[in-house]
């Protein structure tokens, strides 16, 4: 998810380039031996997905179709047959991953495909917005120091973190390196007495919501030990990202926030760390 307005695009080398609308980070990508393609990291997303140019480049063949749910609605995606793939150092064993032209729209016209969650929760996601560098690796088997986290569920394996505002809570945010910025809930903005600052809207998988910037920057404590402070974004968006079987979200931490950290994602482990 995006928010306008948005930043021209920039490249940042061969590790990682800003996409159009959001400073994504990027990795190289090997589908059936053939590669690298540049692929965007977005911990919000379940499913890998490539552009149909390259599908096509591998003469991929469609053996379905699926329909996902995110920001401003649904949209249906081809699914392809894959003989192998890796990202990084890491081989996956997946069958399938999905085809979709929406995200130059939401990554930038420099990436090839988006990596998601079927292929992150194979190993350790390191990322670093301000040093504008993403790193993916199989790690040494041993968890990292940080916070727990949990997958929301199967269907919207979301990195979702307990999370106190101004002193309360604590709530579940997601952790979501898709997320140009932090967002919260309206029934949390009211909790906490958010006012209504500028009106925007937000760029996600579906389309556009509308939504608007609190006035005042917020206190953020994510698990029980790392602080940061941001403006949110209010959006009512949480219900339609709630997996639907009683985890409630009311935010996201969104990159406002991960850019004041380099964060590490431990997948097999489920821990996070802010440094």
């Amino acid at each position: 998810m995006t928010q306008q307005p948005n930043p021209q695009a920039s490249t940042c080398g061969s590790e990682c380039t800003q996409g159009a609308f959001s400073s994504m980070l990027g990795i190289p990508l090997h589908i059936n031996g053939k590669g690298p393609y540049l692929v965007s990291v977005d911990t919000g997303a379940g499913l890998t997905v490539i552009l149909p140019e390259v599908a096509q480049d591998l003469r991929l063949e469609k053996v379905g179709e699926e329909t996902r749910r995110g920001v401003g609605g649904e949209v249906t995606l081809d699914l392809v047959r894959v003989d192998s793939i890796s990202a990084s150092d890491i081989s996956i064993a997946l069958d399938t991953i999905g085809v979709g032209s929406f995200l130059k729209k939401l990554c930038g016209k420099s990436f090839q495909g988006n990596l998601g969650y079927d292929i992150l929760q194979h190993g350790r996601l390191t990322a670093d917005f301000a040093g504008e560098r993403m790193v993916f690796h199989a790690g040494n088997g041993v968890p990292i120091e940080g916070a727990p986290f949990e997958i929301a569920s199967a269907k919207k394996p979301l990195v979702v973190v307990e999370t106190t505002v101004n002193g309360e809570g604590p709530y579940r945010f997601a952790v979501d390196t898709g997320a140009m910025g932090t967002c919260i809930s309206p029934q949390l903005a009211e909790a906490v007495g958010v006012e209504q600052g500028q009106a925007i809207q937000a760029a996600g998988v579906g389309g556009m919501v509308d939504a608007f910037f609190a006035t005042d920057g917020l206190k953020f404590r994510i698990g029980d030990r790392y602080e940061a402070e941001a403006t949110p974004v209010v959006i009512d968006i949480f219900g339609s990202l709630s997996p639907g079987d009683g985890l409630k979200l009311s935010g996201i931490i969104g990159q406002d926030i991960l850019r004041q950290f380099i964060v590490t994602f431990d997948y097999p482990h489920q821990r996070i760390r802010f440094a």
